[in-house]
């Protein structure tokens, strides 16, 4: 399976913020176009970064207030089909999940208080570096794989995407939490918070690659009694490599975000700086759940 087999044809011909705008007036009910918003919206062009006649990533900057701001990334054709591009890391991840070498596998849950036997975590994940401690798919074991010894392709997604993150932002990031999952035929991720209270600076920055994506964003009071219904904005994310940052305090407190999978395999890698000395504890929990219901649940993206 290549990325062409995965991804929608318009996702492979972005070369300006423009097409990336073009990209979200879909008839899609559960899409609205970013662009028709009612939130500060600006167009974004990320500086060229390896190549000085091309740029690498393009996207659109999303101000949810003062300090909060989410950036909607992709890759532009150069990017996607350059040596070494995100077309050649998804080829290589895909190969890597497929021989074992990434143990992209459900893991052992917490037993619940009814001491349930036999509960995994209902994504496909590995998690590199700091343990992100998060209460709706609480590890029995708490392990986590040192980040030195990820797999060469994982080295090369976050050293390729990481200077994007900066050049987007502005800022310089130190990531020392790297959650990586997998999306298969029917798996999707409801209304949730990532509630850290541990991360390191304001910035968590995921990467896409593979099958789309509809990312929602609600505030509470708006998808407490109809969460189907009440996102303030919806997007779709590029398969391609498309990225979402987000940046600020409240982010992940006044805001809520949901993910639908389209298509039949996606991966992403979630970048976080986490407190090393505070990661027990801590976590998100969906809209609803009980504890025992949010250990049994999804990752959160």
């Amino acid at each position: 399976m290549t990325l062409e087999d995965l991804v929608e044809s318009k996702w492979l011909n972005i070369t300006s913020a423009n097409d990336l705008l073009a990209a979200t007036s879909r008839r899609d009910k559960r899409v609205v176009a970013i662009k028709d918003a009612s939130l500060g919206l600006s167009v974004l062009p990320i500086p060229a970064i390896a190549d000085s006649t091309a740029n690498r990533y393009v996207g659109v900057r999303i101000n949810l207030s003062a300090e909060d701001t989410i950036f909607v990334l992709a890759p532009t054709n150069y990017e996607i089909y350059r040596k070494g591009g995100t077309r050649d890391i998804f080829n290589a991840m895909w190969a890597e999940v497929q021989s074992g070498s990434i143990p992209l596998t459900r893991k052992p849950a917490k037993q619940d208080r009814k001491k349930k036997i036999g509960l995994k975590t209902a994504q496909f994940n590995a998690t590199y570096g700091v343990p992100y401690s998060i209460a709706r798919a609480a590890y029995a074991s708490g392990e986590a794989i040192e980040l030195e010894t990820a797999p060469q392709v994982l080295e090369d997604l976050i050293a390729n995407f990481v200077p994007v993150v900066e050049a987007a932002t502005g800022q310089k990031t130190s990531f020392n939490s790297n959650l990586l999952l997998g999306y298969y035929p029917k798996m999707h991720m409801g209304y949730h918070q990532d509630n850290e209270p541990h991360i390191k600076g304001n910035i968590i920055a995921s990467v896409s690659l593979g099958a789309s994506a509809i990312m929602s964003f609600a505030e509470p009071k708006e998808h407490a009694s109809d969460r189907s219904s009440k996102a303030a904005f919806s997007y779709p994310l590029a398969g391609t490599g498309g990225g979402m940052i987000q940046m600020g305090p409240g982010v992940n407190v006044d805001w809520w975000h949901k993910s639908e999978c389209v298509g039949l395999a996606r991966f992403v890698d979630t970048l976080r700086g986490l407190d090393e000395s505070m990661v027990e504890g801590g976590g998100e929990r969906e809209e609803g759940a009980t504890e025992e219901e949010a250990k049994s649940g999804n990752e959160a993206e």
